[in-house]
């Protein structure tokens, strides 16, 4: 299996499978309809027979002849499983019993169920293992649910999910209009975000998220059925309410509450204007309607705009930020929901007259909120702002792939951590913006005690050769599998804040499938997506590489070391740097035609571009 868990042991010779027809004990409809699910994905094996499937609501003290530590039983998270004649899978809670039968999908479907006993608990400390996500366009919904089945699969229990503009405002309808009309200039234009927030102003801003949404918005019905499909799968859902900075939503129907006059594009509200408190508390009414949540992220990031009207220029900028936390944290106190907010802000130093160093945002907060640790280098130093002042904290927008010491901080009490998207739920955008492998990666460190920096390397490598089984479980009839490679290369970059992919910039050309018949179908080579350069060096590290190992799995070549090799970086440099291997990718897809023989199969290059390519195709 891909997780390390804290036990496991076959305990008898053969194979199980799990008849179709196997009774199933469940303690709802919906975990029966997910294990019935389950059991299809195994049909037709040959092993033993297994006909009876037992969901039971407790973590056992012993589980067969073996026992279960307290530390592992305590856990509200833990689950157990023992396979066999008659499977039985164990949890104290609701979502431990979904754990339990998700290492059933994965013995299944990875071939390996046996006669066995298992037992396992997220990492200690790790209480929180989450997702940030947008609110996903309505044409995209089903994407969305897909990932939140990989979240379900990889037993993830969080989703942040950023509202904005992208849910239907039934008091302030204004704000779905004007955020639809805002997004309709930015997401035409390639970009457009980046040329407004960083070329037309002399003030930083980093606001604009056209993504959510889909530049669109949600009825709150639509939204409140993708809440419960997450929360049906274990999922604890937490809105990302943006307050104070990152409120374009809001100004843009409401100009009159912005900080700066000569903003056009203003992104951060005056927390001393009369009503736009109201405002704001229109908005989280409607969104706590809507989610129901113990908690509500309410942003506060990337606040570069405090104390410049004339209605605060008289007070402290800390004094603001700082007033403006507690006011909203009142507001959702008296309702009795729990606040987070980013924590890059109370990172922020000051020096005083005498020459010391004060982190004057964080001293001015309450210590009750939960502090989401983004910082963009995740310094192993600032934990400590945030554990010497008692806040509780987990890491947020992590990049486990590059986060050091982890072991550490988590002994110094971060609560977990979760993996951020901040562009659209779509499998090729998630996979170039190195999101999904970072999901998965992620997963591994969160569940397992014997994570640490020294295996990265190695866990990169199988978590690349878990994301290439992962993609091809669902794929049906015969498949056809090519091992090719180019060096073509296109320097990495981002797709999100009104950038978007090019697909011009990217196809090289197609594989052309032609049929004994005179049929043909055509598969797109897309550099970055199913194929890319060969001259790349394979290291956690180089991180930008992962652009292309949702459907492909790289295959090492020995060749001799080349005189300039590119070398990318997740910063986007290069470097010469020389290696002793060409990366060939391996990528499988689903034969359009599987009852028709193929006659051949050959590349077709796209026009203007000039590239070599070499392929060879190892299955169909």
């Amino acid at each position: 299996m891909f997780f390390d868990c804290k036990y496991f042991n076959y305990t008898g010779p053969g194979s199980i499978t799990v008849a179709p027809d196997a009774l199933i004990d469940a303690p709802d409809a919906f975990l029966g309809d997910e294990c019935r699910r389950v059991i299809a994905r195994g049909a037709g094996g040959t092993g033993k027979m297994c006909r009876r499937v037992s969901f039971i609501e407790e973590m056992p003290a012993s589980i067969g002849s073996v026992a279960v530590p307290e530390s592992v039983a305590a856990d509200s998270d833990a689950y157990a499983l023992e396979t066999g004649e008659h499977c039985k899978l164990y949890g104290a809670t609701r979502r431990g019993l979904y754990y339990a039968l998700m290492t059933l999908e994965q013995l299944i479907e990875e071939g390996s169920l046996g006669c066995a006993v298992i037992y396992d608990a997220p990492a200690a400390g790790c209480v929180y293992r989450g997702y940030r996500t947008f609110i996903p366009g309505r044409e995209q919904t089903g994407l969305f649910k897909k990932t939140v089945d990989m979240l379900a699969y990889y037993k993830y229990n969080t989703l942040f999910i950023e509202v904005g503009g992208a849910m239907e405002y039934k008091k302030h309808p204004e704000i779905n209009d004007a955020w639809v009309e805002y997004c309709s200039k930015i997401r035409n234009i390639p970009g457009a975000a980046h040329k407004i927030q960083c070329e037309t102003y002399p003030w930083p801003k980093n606001s604009i998220h056209a993504d959510n949404g889909a530049g669109d918005y949600l009825t709150q019905s639509e939204l409140r059925e993708l809440i419960g499909y997450a929360r049906e799968r274990g999922l604890e859902v937490i809105p990302e309410v943006p307050s104070l900075s990152h409120c374009d939503y809001m100004l843009n129907a409401h100009p009159q509450f912005r900080e700066r006059e000569g903003d056009a594009y203003p992104d951060t509200y005056c927390p001393s204007k009369p009503g736009v408190y109201d405002l704001l508390f229109d908005i989280l009414d409607e969104v706590i309607e809507v989610f129901e949540p113990r908690w509500v992220h309410i942003g506060h990031d990337e606040c570069y705009t405090l104390g410049i009207c004339p209605d605060c220029s008289a007070k402290a900028p800390e004094d603001l930020y700082a007033d403006d936390v507690k006011k909203i944290q009142a507001w959702l106190r008296s309702r009795h929901i729990g606040t987070m907010m980013w924590g890059d802000k109370p990172l922020h130093t000051a020096v005083t007259e005498d020459g010391r160093t004060i982190r004057h945002f964080a001293e001015k907060l309450p210590t009750d909120v939960v502090m989401l640790h983004w910082h963009w280098n995740f310094n192993v130093s600032d934990d400590l702002v945030f554990h010497e002042r008692g806040f509780p904290m987990m890491f947020g927008n992590v990049r486990m792939t590059l986060l050091e010491e982890w072991k550490k901080r988590v002994g110094w009490g971060a609560m977990g951590a979760f993996v951020s998207n901040w562009g659209a739920e779509s499998p090729e955008e998630m996979q170039r913006n190195i999101i999904t492998p970072e999901i998965v990666f992620t997963a591994r460190a969160l569940w397992s005690d014997d994570y640490r920096d020294e295996v990265r390397d190695q866990i990169l490598d199988e978590t690349i050769a878990e994301l290439y089984r992962y993609a091809r479980r669902d794929m049906t009839g015969p498949l056809i599998t090519v091992l090719h490679t180019t060096d073509f290369f296109i320097e990495y970059r981002y797709f999100f804040d009104g950038v978007f992919i090019e697909s011009e910039l990217y196809l090289l050309g197609d594989y052309v499938i032609r049929y004994e018949d005179r049929t043909q179908a055509r598969i797109p080579v897309k550099y970055g997506t199913n194929i890319s350069n060969r001259h790349l060096e394979w290291t956690a590290e180089n991180i930008a590489l992962l652009e292309v190992t949702c459907s492909t799995i790289p295959e090492k070549r020995r060749c001799e070391p080349h005189e300039s090799v590119l070398q990318l970086t997740w910063g986007g440099k290069r470097e010469p740097k020389y290696v002793n291997y060409e990366l060939f990718y391996r990528y499988s897809f689903e034969n359009p035609y599987p009852e028709k023989p193929i006659a051949e199969i050959v590349f077709e290059k796209a026009e203007g571009k000039d590239f070599n390519i070499e392929y060879e195709f190892v299955e169909y």
